[in-house]
């Protein structure tokens, strides 16, 4: 139920020539637009297989205020998507029963079934479509063609990404001369089942095409029902094609940030070491192509500048170890969306990453430096054992502690003057 205001203005009526039809008043009036509601279809017709020669009857159930019915048949998908089915005359009932087939093949037959209020004040009538429904006919001979149940339903708009969370489709079919049913999928980039691409691996009754799509356009995924009975006489193999679902794989406006994987790392450095590479790992879900310039700076929150020629995943800093100092790096990663029908470039900057060349703490000349393993690290040892497995003395002169340590392995350190 809706409400209009129809106003009055100088004699003149203001309002929409729909109105007028639901009837204003001269001066200030609310009129209440009642539409007639949809009909509900609470038992859909079925198909199925039959011989030649013979008829097959469909029914369908309705509720409404004044139910109308017209039975269509079709033999292409592209017909009973646009509207292009052949109207069958004279059938205009909840019952329909076909023409006698005198020949093998599948046939497709729906109802558009229309409520109709002449008494509603706004909307007056609406209609709505059944399910397709799929009758074989067959030659007793050979294998019956495989009747579907549930055809793949269309998906409809999906925004192009690296992972996008597409719908499955999914197809069912019965045998009723009790064979083995198997499935094929197809993709086409038409509105058809008779031609298409071979889905490799693809064989079963549900199908998920998110793996499939790597670029945006339309799709229409269909499957290949067939029915194998090795006990008849003639023709082992029938088949049926389904309906193609559709989807349509639209570019997304703007380019995705990427998202940096695995951060820059930096490192501590002493006088003379090798300087190794930087490395980030990133990706992108939108499916655009990723760019590197990584950036150095003197301070870790100044102004960076790019470093020429470092442009890709990894990149070794040219620093001299032989002077101690703090060098600053970060990388700016770029994403190119190709397929962006607004803004193609998005960009994000990493962490930054120090490398610290520093001068180590020298032991001061003519000092004893004693290194003793703990008492139960080493296995085996027991406070029993022999000194010179617990403890052992060095006299060093002007020698990098640090570096003794980190080769060493030690688990405590004690020093004491000479």
């Amino acid at each position: 139920m809706r409400k209009i205001t129809c106003l009055k203005w100088f004699g003149f009526l203001l309002l929409a020539s729909a109105v007028m039809f639901a009837g204003c008043d001269m001066g200030t009036d609310t009129v209440e637009i009642r539409d007639v509601p949809a009909p509900v279809i609470t038992a859909q017709p079925t198909g199925g297989s039959i011989a030649i020669g013979t008829t097959h009857t469909m029914n369908v159930e309705a509720t409404g205020e004044g139910l109308s019915f017209q039975w269509f048949s079709f033999v292409t998908p592209y017909e009973f998507e646009n509207g292009l089915s052949q109207q069958i005359q004279g059938a205009t009932d909840p019952s329909f029963t076909t023409q006698v087939f005198d020949a093998e093949g599948t046939h497709n037959f729906y109802v558009i079934v229309t409520n109709t209020d002449n008494q509603a004040t706004g909307r007056r009538a609406i209609s709505i479509r059944s399910d397709p429904v799929m009758i074989g006919v067959n030659d007793p001979d050979n294998a019956m063609f495989p009747i579907i149940t549930l055809q793949p339903e269309n998906v409809g708009n999906v925004i192009f990404r690296r992972n996008m969370d597409i719908p499955t489709l999914s197809v069912a079919a019965i045998s009723e001369d009790y064979g083995d049913i198997s499935f094929q999928w197809f993709v086409a980039d038409e509105l058809t089942n008779l031609a298409g691409s071979e889905i490799i691996g693809a064989t079963g009754s549900s199908f998920s095409p998110s793996l499939f799509l790597d670029a945006p356009g339309s799709f229409y995924f269909f499957v290949r029902v067939t029915n194998t009975n090795l006990a008849v006489p003639g023709r082992r193999q029938s088949f049926s094609l389904s309906n193609p679902a559709s989807v349509d794989v639209i570019p997304n406006p703007n380019a995705e940030e990427p998202i940096i994987t695995v951060q820059p790392v930096g490192a501590i450095l002493f006088l003379g070491d090798i300087v190794a590479p930087i490395s980030v790992s990133a990706d992108t879900d939108d499916g655009g192509s990723l760019s590197f310039q990584w950036q150095t700076s003197a301070t870790a929150t100044g102004a960076f500048t790019n470093v020429s020629g470092a442009t890709g995943t990894s990149f070794t800093p040219t620093i001299d170890t032989a002077t101690a100092g703090r060098h600053f790096f970060r990388v700016v990663v770029f994403n190119y969306a190709e397929h962006a029908t607004e803004e193609q470039h998005a960009n994000i900057v990493s962490r930054v990453a120090e490398v610290n060349v520093t001068n180590p703490a020298v032991i001061t000349p003519n000092l004893t430096v004693r290194v003793a393993d703990l008492t139960g690290v080493i296995t085996g040892a027991t406070p029993e054992a022999s000194s010179t497995q617990h403890l052992k003395t060095y006299n060093i002169t002007g020698y990098n502690l640090f570096s003794l340590i980190r080769a060493s392995s030690v688990v405590n350190c004690q020093s004491t003057p000479f």
